[in-house]
């Protein structure tokens, strides 16, 4: 199994369901989001839960109000119960990713923007400021390279420590599949040891998600 899943969202179209949607996940998650000063943020992180725990109901035959979502030592995210479903959400302004997988996986999502060149002198590899030097569209590239290394890190549960500039994410990596993808005005980046391809990639609009939680919540 491999699944990997995008949707963009407008914040200034509310809609009166996602009081409902709140109140439908755990109470620790719903309170960290109540905390988000801005109504784009919590949503974000509304849609990236609620995506994910719809696509588990789907894929592994679990009951929405029986998802268990824990963290390991490393703050990394499992499904308690379910070892061989894997998963990992991400967003960013106005759009989340989810991934599911049979093996370990990362998924990040970054809105293409200004570039940020410190960001990258302190975080980016020799080779990959080289390739982002040598770029014909740097803003692309940056993006690019900062979407798979967040994957790789996510994928395999370190998260953003230690020094990055040792971690290469333009480089082979045996037993590691990375793929990045263009996705409206986002860039996404997928890590596992399955691989991942461009037809993996579905778009999911608001109103099916809805409609998804709907089926799978009630």
């Amino acid at each position: 199994m491999k699944q990997l899943y995008f949707m963009e969202f407008d914040p200034q179209q509310s809609s009166g369901v996602h009081d409902e949607m709140l109140l439908s996940l755990p109470p620790d998650k719903r309170q960290r989001l109540l905390r988000c000063r801005r109504e784009s943020d919590r949503l974000a992180g509304l849609y990236s839960d609620v995506l994910l725990r719809c696509l588990v109901c789907k894929s592994a035959g679990v009951r929405y109000r029986d998802i268990d979502i824990r963290k390991g030592a490393s703050g990394k995210p499992y499904l308690a119960g379910r070892p061989l479903c894997q998963f990992n959400i991400s967003h960013t302004k106005n759009a989340v990713a989810a991934a599911l997988a049979d093996a370990p996986v990362g998924v990040d999502i970054e809105r293409l923007r200004a570039l940020d060149d410190a960001v990258a002198r302190r975080a980016f590899s020799s080779n990959e400021l080289r390739l982002l030097e040598a770029a014909d569209d740097r803003v692309l590239r940056f993006f690019e390279l900062w979407t798979r290394k967040e994957a790789l890190v996510k994928c395999r549960g370190t998260g953003l420590t230690g020094d990055l500039r040792a971690l290469d994410a333009a480089a082979a990596l045996p037993g590691e599949e990375l793929a990045t993808f263009r996705a409206g005005g986002c860039v996404i980046s997928v890590c596992s040891k399955m691989k991942f391809d461009e037809s993996d990639l579905k778009k999911i609009e608001e109103a099916d998600l809805i409609g998804l939680w709907r089926d799978y919540a009630s």
